[in-house]
């Protein structure tokens, strides 16, 4: 790096040392290249951003994307509008990009989804709830709650321990987690509580836990839980537990982690 700042030094001092000689034409010149250089480069990223909001309403385009992928190209397109300067035309293309939000809401929670689960058993989706929270808790780094999914399903069986449980909800928990040490987090045994009275240990199987990761590393998991009831509309909060710990074994420093989230859409 000090070899470089070097060269950048003597380049400065030659272009420095030129410039005196230069006229004064050259330097209005240099600034008008430059404000036109300006405008291209805004006028640029506001064809961009019209063509990638076009692609949100081509059905040829979307059919090709996953419901996750697709509201994640939402998000992203609704980020480079928003980066816009103002004008008419922003404020018009904000119009499109709301549409296009309401419209995919719309289609997801309205329209059945088949999955299944580990263990083979068939579960149909009827409505779904999404949620993007900014909570976090921080313990030897930060873990985020990024995405809480709350699903209203047709009924199915379930064994959470205690025997076969008919269960007509299930919430998925999307979360990341930055360390500065090493640790492991024991979030294949999270619980979730929610507003409307219902607790579930987190299904393992179905989930995508973090547990070891190790200091400056960011890791993404899924935690599902399932429950008996589902009027999805009046779960208005949750409350997610889960322990974590050092890697070093001779440490007794235990946490817990325990983090209510408002659901606000």
């Amino acid at each position: 790096m000090k070899k470089a700042s070097v060269l950048f030094v003597a380049l400065a001092l030659s272009l420095s040392l030129g410039a005196c000689s230069s006229s004064a034409s050259k330097t209005t010149s240099s600034s008008s290249k430059e404000s036109t250089s300006k405008k291209v480069s805004k006028a640029s990223k506001l064809s961009v951003a019209k063509e990638d909001v076009e692609v949100l309403f081509t059905d040829s385009s979307m059919k090709q994307l996953d419901k996750r992928t697709e509201k994640s190209s939402i998000t992203a397109v609704d980020k480079e509008v928003k980066k816009l300067p103002s004008s008419t035309e922003k404020s018009k293309l904000s119009k499109d990009v709301e549409k296009a939000k309401q419209q995919f809401n719309r289609r997801v929670t309205n329209q059945e989804q088949h999955l299944e689960l580990n263990n083979g058993t068939k579960v149909t989706v009827t409505k779904v709830n999404w949620y993007k929270p900014s909570s976090a808790s921080t313990w030897n780094g930060t873990l985020k709650i990024t995405e809480i999914d709350v699903a209203k399903t047709n009924p199915f069986s379930y064994d959470d321990g205690d025997g076969d449980t008919t269960c007509e909800g299930m919430i998925q928990v999307h979360y990341s987690y930055t360390t500065t040490a090493d640790v492991t987090l024991f979030d294949d045994q999270a619980v979730l509580s929610t507003s409307d009275g219902q607790q579930a240990d987190v299904d393992s199987d179905d989930s995508r836990d973090i547990g070891d990761i190790n200091s400056g590393v960011t890791k993404k998991g899924v935690s599902v839980f399932f429950f008996q009831k589902s009027n999805i509309d009046k779960v208005t909060s949750i409350r997610l537990k889960a322990d974590a710990a050092p890697q070093d074994i001779n440490s007794d420093d235990t946490h817990t982690f325990d983090i209510t989230v408002p659901l606000e859409k």
